[in-house]
């Protein structure tokens, strides 16, 4: 091989060696464009709040017996819830608010030197009642504890269609965020194109009735108890939801 045939040899190595090189330097170069333009997003917060007060009340209790007749516990805590659930009623509670939550007739037992022994049987109703007018709780929980329950819990105060406030919180969130989003994109010489991320958070206000007057529990077993005072209060409920936008120039 004489030395033209080498050197042009070499110089067609060299060249496609240079064009595969500039190949694959435009293709890192698409690459990273396409990179960056994926990248070309913004993201911004919006909130939205609302002072909102409980407007619904719930109040919880049961009745018990004890007895070695079985029948007979059964037959007193029955017709004692009956005559509880009337009177309430009567405080203007519909019976659709008057709710069981748990009804048990059960044997009991003790242990004496390592022998069972029968003590006899208990019965007990769990009744939940829904205040829907919160200014009457006060004077539904003073009739209860008259009509002497073995224990008595609440008021559990919340708002009853805290749904739908939330709703509208998160439309006035996005809609903080989408006004910001176009006014940083105008500061930045872009515009927004769509969205391509989403998330929110908020609370929902937790509620601690607080009693002014009396509080009640199982040892209330008096006529004519004085009505307590109950403060609801009101809590701030916040609705905050990030947008992610792309942004084209």
């Amino acid at each position: 091989m004489n030395s033209n045939t080498l050197h042009t040899g070499l110089l067609t190595i060299i060249a496609i060696a240079l064009i595969a090189g500039m190949f694959q330097t435009q293709r890192l170069a698409v690459d990273l464009d396409m990179s960056q333009q994926n990248n070309n997003t913004i993201s911004v917060t919006g909130k939205a709040e609302k002072k909102v007060a409980p407007d619904t009340a719930r109040i919880s209790f049961y009745v018990t017996k004890r007895g070695l007749d079985q029948k007979e516990v059964a037959d007193f805590v029955n017709r004692k819830t009956k005559n509880i659930i009337e009177e309430i009623s009567k405080e203007g509670i519909e019976k659709k608010d008057i709710r069981t939550t748990n009804y048990s007739l059960n044997p009991e037992y003790s242990w004496d030197n390592g022998e069972r022994r029968f003590k006899g049987y208990r019965a007990q109703q769990n009744i939940t009642v829904t205040v829907r007018d919160i200014t009457k709780a006060p004077e539904i929980l003073a009739r209860i504890a008259e009509l002497r329950v073995d224990n008595i819990n609440g008021p559990n105060l919340y708002i009853d269609k805290l749904d739908d406030i939330k709703d509208d919180l998160r439309a006035e969130a996005i809609a903080d965020a989408k006004s910001k989003a176009n006014e940083l994109a105008k500061e930045l010489g872009v515009r927004v194109n769509k969205i391509v991320g989403f998330s929110e958070d908020g609370n929902d206000g937790i509620y601690y009735p607080v009693m002014t007057k009396r509080s009640f529990g199982v040892e209330v077993m008096a006529d004519n108890i004085e009505t307590p005072e109950i403060t609801k209060g009101e809590e701030t409920i916040t609705k905050t939801v990030t947008i992610t936008f792309k942004i084209e120039n």
